[in-house]
């Protein structure tokens, strides 16, 4: 970016400002007084300054009031802010422009100047035009990015798409059942949803609904109700068979939903309890002949994981909340690298990002929303 130009509108100047978006060494008025940022206020929806109740210390003093920010000091007197007594407060007038003037309140008071383009990254021109294009990893373009941040902000959205999981789980919890009968029932519409992805999980979820209102003596009972529900010339489930592989064939999702679900039915309430309780997903799988494949993993995962720790979290079980936590923190699951592909523009080791569910959430919920503010990678980058 020329030093002698700023070509966006004053709101990326603002949402800069907001998000602390430069360099915060060496910050001088234009009379050449030191700039400490101890708070950058907040936000002002309304009337007036652009930031209210900001703290910087000015030349080792204290100031409490308003920011105004402008693309150029001239639309400081174009707005009339110089007449206008709500402006009577600002301490910092920040601008982005070559050779800024003085500016003047109402009250006769000059509020000081900070001209913040010489404190932008170079690469924030680069990211901006990346950030308005909608298929675009921004950062994509940031000369440098931060290992450290980015193992950071991984581990952040890792442990947001926990609470996201348990989250999951309890909107199929009923808290007007007994609570080992909620939990249970919770789990097994979470694992039929995990066997249904990514193309069935509404009729998987709709088939967990109606096979939870029997009783069965047998697994095989199980399955065979099942799947005269979900397939006996029944209108009420939407399967999608296309391109359905034959591992992904709803006739065999279903059965292993049904497997699984069936040993966790027939386990008593109180072993889930325990804090080797994170054993049995696999020990089912053994006794059901299957190997640990990518997507038993998953659901151990993104089902499995999470019930635990909400159960333990409603028991207050800290010894096994703790080893949810704990088993969640170093998951290593088999994610496609098709939906990973983002990360490879990024000067990152896959091995970083490749195997943690975080790295999906981090795409989702920041990346591909363009969340960019909210990220460390982007501040470490622009602050350094």
């Amino acid at each position: 970016m020329s030093r002698n130009s700023f070509p966006y509108q004053e709101t990326i100047l603002q949402w800069l400002w907001e998000e602390m978006l430069f360099s915060t060494k060496g910050l001088k008025t234009t009379c050449g007084k030191s700039i400490q940022i101890i708070h950058q206020g907040t936000l002002n929806l309304t009337d007036g300054p652009d930031f209210k109740q900001a703290k910087l210390l000015i030349d080792g003093l204290v100031w409490h009031g308003s920011v105004e920010m402008h693309l150029k000091s001239t639309n400081w007197k174009q707005h009339g802010h110089q007449s206008d007594s709500n402006y009577n407060n600002v301490i910092l007038h920040v601008v982005v422009e070559h050779l800024p003037v003085a500016v003047t309140c109402s009250d006769g008071n000059q509020p000081f100047t900070l001209n913040l383009l010489p404190h932008l990254n170079k690469d924030i021109e680069p990211f901006l035009k990346a950030f308005f294009q909608e298929d675009t990893l921004p950062c994509a373009n940031v000369h440098f990015i931060s290992e450290a941040a980015f193992l950071a902000q991984l581990e952040k959205a890792h442990l947001e798409y926990l609470e996201k999981k348990v989250s999951d789980f309890f909107s199929f919890y009923n808290p007007e059942s007994l609570q080992s009968a909620a939990w249970k029932n919770a789990l097994m519409i979470s694992i039929f949803d995990g066997f249904g992805i990514s193309q069935n999980r509404v009729p998987m979820q709709q088939l967990a609904h109606n096979l939870q209102k029997e009783n069965y003596d047998s697994l095989e009972e199980f399955l065979q109700h099942a799947n005269e529900l979900a397939f006996d010339n029944n209108e009420d489930y939407n399967w999608n068979y296309k391109s359905a592989r034959p591992a992904n064939h709803p006739a065999h999702r279903v059965k292993q939903a049904v497997e699984f679900s069936y040993l966790l039915l027939e386990t008593p309430f109180s072993s889930f309890l325990k804090t080797d309780a994170l054993n049995l997903w696999k020990s089912w799988g053994k006794s059901l002949g299957y190997s640990y494949t990518g997507r038993i993993k998953i659901i151990y995962g993104t089902v499995f994981i999470p019930a635990l720790y909400a159960l333990a979290s409603m028991f207050a079980h800290q010894n096994l909340k703790s080893s949810a936590l704990k088993e969640w923190c170093n998951l290593q699951s088999p994610i496609p690298k098709s939906l990973l592909a983002p990360f490879q523009s990024l000067p990152i080791p896959a091995q970083i990002y490749s195997k943690k569910l975080g790295s999906v959430y981090q795409l989702h919920n920041y990346c591909r929303p363009k969340q960019c503010s909210k990220c460390f990678v982007l501040k470490k980058a622009f602050q350094s």
